[in-house]
């Protein structure tokens, strides 16, 4: 039953949510619209379903409730508000990419550490 659940849900996620982290990168999700491209005029229903999060009305709900929070008066109050309205979706990414950075330097640093002591 859960499985049902979990395949019924992925139906209506775009396609590069549910690629693989290993085939991401390459872009290989984006081929087959790509190829359609090619041949005729891309149309808004090639594109697939747009995440609710990423519609322009519920982003504008979370803009408008981050800036109502923020002192106008203040040069900083555009940055502050999208940051306090949007502040996961930009810093959701920042610790993995850290752990990813350190997992991929840190031998590396260890053993230089190393050769400069002996």
């Amino acid at each position: 039953m859960l499985t049902f659940h979990l395949s019924t849900r992925r139906q209506n996620l775009p396609r590069a949510t549910t690629t693989s982290f290993v085939l991401k990168p390459l872009f290989f999700h984006l081929l087959p619209l790509l190829y359609t491209g090619y041949k005729r005029r891309l149309t808004l229903d090639d594109l697939g379903d747009v995440p609710r999060h990423l519609l322009a009305v519920p982003a504008r709900e979370r803009l408008k409730k981050g800036l109502d929070k923020e002192d106008q008066a203040r040069s900083t109050y555009l940055f502050r508000g999208s940051i306090r309205a949007f502040g996961g979706s930009f810093g959701g990414p920042v610790i993995p990419r850290m752990i990813l950075m350190l997992a991929t330097f840190g031998r590396e640093l260890k053993l230089g550490r190393w050769k400069r002591e002996s």
